[in-house]
């Protein structure tokens, strides 16, 4: 008798092994706001178990400016990720002048996947110009395998909340296979809460393809 067991973890890139250290150091031209600016990049990790690392990062821009008061600052964060138990992966991020995040993921391969996670911005103009408070976010994917077809089913929902207004959004899809017909179902439910009034959009598209000419080619 012969037992066979498949077991798939994912391990995501922050998390680094016992006594490792990994570095990345980049610059170049931030295209965020059209601003222009030259921008210096590091980040580190080191592994402090094979379970848990922690990094440091900043950002420092090299663009001057001759008003002080739009000198924007350096960038700085500390950064953490946990393997809690096989698949479950928590992390954490805090730039103080800039967000604070912590997030949960679940994923198991060719099964399921979720990922929870909530951003706290902080007072920045460059970074935050339109004034977000927070971001509550969860995703959702599942492949279902019906006899030898499979469906797969999405569904995401965000609540953010700024200065002036709050807005929920939630995105679902699903995609199947039928004989050569390949199905997608895209939809989309968003709301804006204004202190006056409260706007609402709902959006759904369907797509359809096939290989049937590829399948009757002589």
């Amino acid at each position: 008798e012969i037992r066979t067991e498949d077991r798939h973890v994912r391990v995501p890139y922050t998390l680094i092994p016992r006594r490792q250290f990994e570095y990345t150091v980049a610059g170049g031209r931030d295209a965020v706001m059209n601003n222009n600016r030259w921008y210096s990049q590091g980040i580190a990790y080191y592994g402090i178990t094979n379970w848990l690392s922690a990094g440091v990062g900043a950002d420092v821009p090299l663009t001057r400016s001759t008003n002080k008061n739009d000198e924007e600052p350096m960038l700085f964060s500390g950064e953490a990720t946990a393997q809690i138990a096989g698949s479950l992966i928590a992390n954490t991020s805090i730039a103080p002048n800039h967000k604070s995040l912590i997030g949960l993921n679940y994923s198991m391969p060719s099964a399921i996947s979720a990922d929870l996670s909530f951003t706290q911005f902080h007072v920045n103009k460059f970074r935050n110009p339109i004034g977000q408070k927070y971001n509550l976010a969860l995703s959702l994917s599942a492949p279902i395998r019906i006899g030898n077809r499979y469906l797969g089913f999405r569904y995401y929902v965000a609540r953010d909340s700024y200065e002036t207004f709050n807005s929920t959004t939630m995105n679902y899809g699903m995609s199947a296979t039928l004989w050569r017909l390949y199905l997608n179902y895209l939809g989309r439910y968003k709301t804006t809460e204004y202190p006056t009034r409260t706007a609402r959009s709902l959006t759904s598209q369907a797509l359809v393809s096939t290989d049937l000419v590829r399948w009757l080619r002589p």
